[in-house]
């Protein structure tokens, strides 16, 4: 391998480790399609970890990872040290 292959290569290996590192900071907000009372839920894993939110509010998405419960804050509370619970995009009640 030369100095050329191997520039290349480290400049590959950079450019996926910025990738990683940019989507790994994106946020994602979100708008609320509908109310929801985490008393009221009988699937939550934690009631007291659950958020309450109102059709319209604007919830700031910080974790995905749980195909179901998604961990999440409302939009303007940025000083919250602890994010709480919604349910995911596809786990509403019709």
């Amino acid at each position: 391998m030369n100095l050329w292959s191997l520039r290349l290569i480290s400049s590959v290996v950079d450019y996926r480790l910025l990738l990683i590192l940019f989507l790994c900071n994106l946020q994602m907000h979100v708008r609320a399609l509908f109310s929801y009372d985490p008393e009221e839920d009988n699937l939550i894993p934690c009631r007291e970890l659950g958020i309450k939110f109102s059709k319209g509010d604007v919830l700031h998405v910080i974790s995905e990872s749980d195909s179901n419960w998604w961990q999440a804050y409302h939009e303007g509370e940025d000083d919250q040290t602890l994010a709480g619970l919604i349910p995911n995009k596809h786990f509403h009640e019709t």
